[in-house]
């Protein structure tokens, strides 16, 4: 993780070890949470406006490919582990649950229900980009919808989730491209998901 030098990830330092455990330290974000961004936006215009999400989609897209490209699943994806700086860019923190993809291909990390894609609560669940994508959809799900998703292992067996470019309050302030993509980020079956960053921001850009 030290290694890491992306705008918008968060660096980590050093580490040590101390009282029978490990530590990292890691740069201090000014600025909330993206729950928090989202929770300010529906406030006072009851929606996030296209051009902010877009913005955060590509950057957090870009910093994911990134992530993934040096082998590292962030695997904890969420609204709390996104902050959005004061001139609106976001930085990707809390990497504690992440995993080096060549060394650790099976599920055996703690579940984040909402967010957590089906495969990480199987205990031998195969773990890819795509499940990183999978929280990261989830994630914007939410400050869309000010919902979680249900447990991913309830969606596996019996998905009843409308989907986001099929909400007609949605459709009336994005482009329905934005909305079908995360659609597809959230295929409760990661075959069927984008397989890479990459692939997802070419569909966001061809719109």
């Amino acid at each position: 993780l030290a290694t890491l030098d992306h705008p918008h990830i968060g660096r980590v330092f050093t580490y040590f070890e101390a009282h029978n455990t490990a530590y990292y330290v890691t740069e201090h974000i000014d600025g909330p949470s993206l729950a928090d961004v989202a929770a300010e936006y529906r406030k006072h215009l009851g929606y996030i406006p296209q051009q902010p999400l877009y913005g955060l989609m590509v950057r957090m897209l870009d910093a994911l490919d990134y992530l993934h490209s040096n082998n590292i699943l962030h695997l904890d994806i969420k609204p709390d582990n996104i902050l959005v700086t004061r001139n609106g860019s976001p930085v990707l923190i809390d990497f504690g649950a992440a995993r080096n993809m060549q060394e650790h291909t099976t599920a055996q990390v703690v579940e984040t229900p909402g967010y957590s894609p089906p495969e990480q609560g199987h205990p031998n669940g195969k773990l890819c980009p795509a499940s990183d994508l999978y929280a990261f959809a989830a994630t914007l799900y939410y400050a869309l919808t000010a919902q979680a998703l249900p447990p991913g292992r309830q969606r596996e067996l019996y998905d009843t989730l409308t989907p986001l470019s099929n909400m007609p309050h949605l459709r009336a302030h994005y482009h329905p491209q934005l909305l079908a993509s995360i659609d597809k980020a959230l295929s409760p079956a990661a075959e069927n998901r984008y397989a890479a960053a990459a692939l997802w921001l070419h569909d966001l850009r061809s719109r």
